[in-house]
């Protein structure tokens, strides 16, 4: 499958955010690494996202026909975040990615245990029906976590 990185361009879109929220926190933001796999013979279009591209386009981030991409997005609260976006092919199908963070607080003997969780789905969203599925990968406490999107 051929791959297509898209991080220097986010790298630019999210560097003054990454700075900014750096200072302001004094934490260095987590990241969010993203699998986007098009088993399609269609090219697919970045068609809504959840962050400011900044000076890219929508079609810096198109995934050739059977092929795939990664992005690395940084989340600068550590506790809590997410992100959305989708994709769609010439012909009508559309897929809603979505992945996230959170802390899930239960209870302890002596104080409430705090359980790191992440998650990420897909969802078919256009005219015709599309295969679309997220599933996390890995996770590194404190650092990110790995994510896997697939559109079929």
């Amino acid at each position: 499958m051929k791959m297509i990185n898209v991080t220097t361009v986010l790298a630019v879109c999210f560097g003054s955010f990454v700075g900014v929220a750096s200072m302001a926190h004094a934490v260095q933001p987590i990241i969010i690494d993203i699998e986007v796999h098009n088993d399609l013979a269609d090219t697919l279009q970045l068609t809504s996202a959840s962050w400011s591209l900044g000076d890219s386009s929508p079609s810096d981030f198109a995934i050739m026909g059977n092929a795939l991409a990664s992005m690395g997005l940084p989340s600068a609260n550590e506790r809590k975040g997410q992100v959305a976006f989708s994709y769609s092919t010439p012909n009508g199908k559309s897929c809603l990615f979505s992945t996230g963070h959170d802390i899930k607080q239960s209870f302890g003997w002596f104080k409430p245990i705090e359980t790191p969780i992440q998650w990420a789905k897909g969802k078919s969203q256009g005219a015709f029906l599309a295969a679309c599925s997220g599933t996390v990968l890995s996770n590194v406490p404190g650092k990110g976590y790995k994510v896997k999107f697939v559109m079929e």
